[in-house]
């Protein structure tokens, strides 16, 4: 049997089959755990033990909470001060940062200011005083410190802008007025050049030309060309050459321009050797020589000038100085149009517009015309009216056509001046004008143009129909209007009768004529009818006729 006790006094018995399992207490009913078994002759008071142990091991428990509770408390306050004083230094060296970087900040400023780029200066402290602004370590001293500055920079930047507004300008460092800054540069350019730097005389002859820093002397600027070139200065050589091809402060000499053309084309000077081109192409000075042309126009034009390029382009598509080739007439042109060089775009419509080399596009044509046009390519203007009138590669435009002719006439084009006479001549398209149609195809004849020129003899040939059928027609009325009263009067006189017949006949003729004239050519007939009025060769007889019958036209 097992004996054992609850805390509240009752005593219980139980078989050892019970050892170490729980059991209810029938007086308090809390759950007890029955004891392992003990020895029989165990005493009463052996069995009170293990609560007398718990007692102690509860007070222990207690002991050691308490500890830990001090320990946490310890620590916590450790903690605490710990973070205090972490967070103290924090601060002072965060507010010890700001400092740094206003004075970062200052020292910058200083640095632009004295620069006089007040922009930049100014700009220092705007960006630290945004960033102080939002920084809770930022002190109302820091602050101060920023605008007192912003406050100092912004009075120079006053003074710096009022020196500017009234001519002042930034020179090496120093505020100098603009002709001050040019005697000093100038000055200091002649030293060089008197000492033999080529370099300084061909800027101090650039000066010269251009009236730069000193006043415009083209003799000057010859003088010191002429050092910098034989000394072998390229850029000089080709100042020289084009001194001498156009009588720059010396007399015009053609043979000098090209002796100092070569020199600098075989330099590699690009513009030299373009210049070398024309005078071969053209056979000025130099005997003609299109192969020569062709070879310097090379030269130039595979280091990018773009008139060389083009004219490049004309050789091939022309077989001046080499074999027609129109691919590489395409490709220099299309090189050179690529640069903005009207010429080349008109040629690439050209080339667009017959088929030379590509596929005929009137589209593209149109594209490479309207690029020239633009830039007041006359030729390209000509062609582009023509694509409006006829709607080719284009919507259908008179407007737009005859707006572009008439640019390209005033300009002297004679096959635009042509077509705008006969535009004009035909009234089709615009209200019907002679006077203004003859006057364009006069001035397209005057330049050899033989469309012009016909269209001009078949002008004069219907005005001197429609002037004979009108003479004839009122030389003719009076006597015809005899002859048929005589035959009233002898109707029996077959060669009167047949006379009045025959002069009858013709002034029906001529009627016909002159009333066809008067219904299909009213405009030309309008300006006979005037010139007959105004001319002494004409008879008072006729004028008066002419008056009475075409009142309508004289208005």
């Amino acid at each position: 049997m097992i004996n054992f006790s609850c805390q509240c006094g009752k005593s219980y018995s139980l078989d050892e089959q019970y050892a170490g399992k729980k059991v209810r207490c029938r007086e308090c009913n809390s759950m007890l755990t029955v004891p392992n078994l003990i020895q029989k002759n165990e005493s009463y008071t052996n069995i009170q033990k293990p609560i007398t142990n718990r007692r102690a091991e509860a007070d222990l428990v207690k002991r050691l909470i308490l500890t830990t509770i001090g320990i946490v408390v310890f620590l916590v306050i450790c903690f605490i001060s710990f973070f205090l004083y972490r967070n103290n230094l924090d601060k002072k060296q965060q507010q010890q940062k700001v400092v740094e970087i206003i004075n970062t900040s200052v020292e910058n400023a200083d640095k632009y200011a004295s620069t006089y780029d007040y922009r930049r200066a100014l700009q220092q402290i705007d960006d630290v005083v945004a960033q102080i602004d939002k920084n809770k370590y930022a002190t109302s001293t820091n602050k101060k410190t920023l605008n007192d500055k912003r406050s100092e920079i912004a009075q120079s930047k006053t003074a710096f802008d009022k020196k500017i507004a009234s001519g002042y300008i930034i020179f090496k460092g120093k505020l100098i007025t603009a002709a001050e800054k040019e005697k000093i540069t100038f000055e200091n350019l002649i030293d060089k050049a008197n000492q033999g730097d080529i370099k300084a005389q061909f800027t101090v002859a650039k000066c010269y030309e251009n009236g730069q820093t000193v006043e415009q002397d083209f003799e000057e600027a010859f003088k010191w060309y002429t050092k910098a070139a034989e000394q072998g200065e390229v850029s000089s050589q080709y100042s020289l050459g084009v001194c001498y091809a156009y009588g720059i402060g010396v007399e015009q000499n053609d043979e000098e321009a090209v002796k100092w053309y070569i020199k600098a084309a075989e330099q590699g000077d690009a513009n030299s050797q373009y210049n070398l081109g024309l005078y071969y192409n053209e056979g000025q000075v130099v005997e003609q020589n299109y192969k020569e042309a062709f070879r310097w126009y090379s030269k130039a034009a595979k280091q990018g000038k773009a008139e060389a390029q083009c004219n490049l382009g004309i050789c091939y598509l022309n077989n001046l100085g080499t074999e027609q080739d129109y691919q590489q007439a395409v490709k220099w042109f299309s090189k050179a149009a690529d640069q903005g060089f009207a010429l080349a775009q008109y040629n690439m419509g050209v080339v667009y517009d017959n088929g030379y080399g590509v596929a005929q596009d009137y589209y593209e044509a149109f594209k490479w015309y309207s690029k020239a046009a633009q830039q007041g390519n006359v030729n390209a203007q000509h062609n582009l009216g023509s694509l409006y009138y006829n709607g080719t590669g284009v919507e259908q435009n008179y407007k737009e056509a005859l707006k572009l002719y008439q640019k390209a006439a005033e300009q002297g084009n004679a096959l635009s001046q042509c077509n705008l006479g006969v535009i004009y001549l035909q009234g089709q398209v615009v209200p019907q004008d002679i006077q203004r149609g003859y006057y364009w195809l006069q001035k397209s004849a005057e330049q050899g143009c033989d469309t012009a020129q016909q269209n001009i003899q078949n002008e004069k040939q219907i005005i001197n129909e429609i002037h004979s059928a009108i003479l004839s027609y009122f030389e003719l009325k009076e006597p015809a209007e005899q002859a048929f009263q005589t035959a009233l009067n002898n109707p029996n006189n077959e060669y009167i009768l047949n006379k009045g017949q025959e002069l009858n006949t013709r002034l029906r003729n001529a009627h016909d004529v002159m009333d066809n004239y008067r219904q299909t050519n009213r405009e030309r007939f309008k300006i006979v009818v005037k010139e007959m009025l105004s001319s002494p060769d004409v008879s008072e007889e006729i004028k008066s006729g002419l008056r009475r019958y075409f009142s309508e036209e004289i208005q």
